[in-house]
């Protein structure tokens, strides 16, 4: 029997990861993202904080400001 979350990864050649977090307050935070595997390649993370549309590839890119 074949996963289907599996089968759409290998058929789509994109795996969507999807996790809520519950943080501790308002504030700054700080996200940290660690190599595993050499052979993975993170394209983008998206922060939702409400009002995201779906859609196939994510929202247009934002730009930090100073």
């Amino acid at each position: 029997m074949v996963n289907p979350d599996w089968a759409q990864t290998v058929v789509s050649k994109l795996a969507i990861v999807k996790k809520t977090l519950k943080l501790s307050g308002a504030g700054n935070h700080t996200l940290k993202v660690w190599m595993v595997d050499p052979g993975a390649v993170l394209e983008k993370i998206i922060i939702n904080t409400g009002g995201l549309k779906a859609s196939r590839l994510g929202p247009p890119e934002s730009y930090y400001a100073k």
